[in-house]
């Protein structure tokens, strides 16, 4: 099952990437990078792991995270989301899309957009 990327207002497909991605941003005061990783399967995103590549205001990691790769891993315990909404800038920092080793940008993705987005496992009738 692919993940679909939509505007939030108008619920329009905008972009369909593989249904096992990274979400990757950086922290806009600590300037340290924090990825999430999600499966879409039975109609929902799962957070299968996450990994903070340090620490500071507002990103302390649970008492289970471990330090492996330059990064402090651990399995978040959230049942799985129906959505995720992301803002879509460009400008100071926005987020990465990355699967298949290989990071995209999402202004680089959908455009310029300065919109509200919503990640959604795609139906079989999803676009495009």
């Amino acid at each position: 099952m692919d993940i679909c990327i939509a505007a939030m207002l108008s619920a329009t497909v905008l972009a369909r990437v593989p249904g096992h991605l990274t979400l990757a941003w950086e922290h806009t005061v600590e300037k340290v990078r924090w990825e999430e990783d999600y499966v879409a399967r039975d109609g929902a995103l799962e957070l299968v792991e996450a990994r903070i590549r340090g620490t500071g205001a507002g990103m302390e990691m649970p008492p289970e995270a471990e330090p492996a790769n330059g990064a402090w891993r651990y399995r978040p315990r959230l049942p799985p989301l129906r959505q995720i909404y992301v803002r879509n800038i460009a400008l100071p920092l926005g987020y990465d899309l990355c699967w298949n080793g290989v990071c995209r940008r999402l202004t680089t993705l959908i455009g310029s957009r300065n919109d509200m987005l919503v990640l959604i496992p795609c139906t079989v009738s999803s676009g495009p």
